[in-house]
């Protein structure tokens, strides 16, 4: 006997989500060439789930074991 799984979730419930729930920007950090200060790339965004915990979605997946992860607060965007 086979069970079928369905993904009930669609892009409306998805903006949903990411309107109502706590948000962070996930960045990656890299030291390149002994430079003192880390080069930062956003890399994607975490929602805080209703048990507290976070879901992580990634745009980039950082491929060097030496990059850092950091969950930042969303910074404020400058109106031109």
């Amino acid at each position: 006997m086979s069970t079928t799984h369905t993904n009930h979730t669609n892009l409306t419930d998805l903006d949903e989500v990411r309107e109502n729930r706590a948000r962070r920007e996930l960045w990656g950090v890299v030291n390149r060439n002994g430079a003192e200060r880390g080069f930062w790339t956003r890399i994607g965004t975490a929602f805080r789930n209703r048990d507290g915990s976070w879901s992580l979605l990634f745009d980039y997946v950082p491929l060097s074991s030496e990059t850092r992860i950091q969950m930042r607060e969303p910074r404020e965007r400058d109106a031109d």
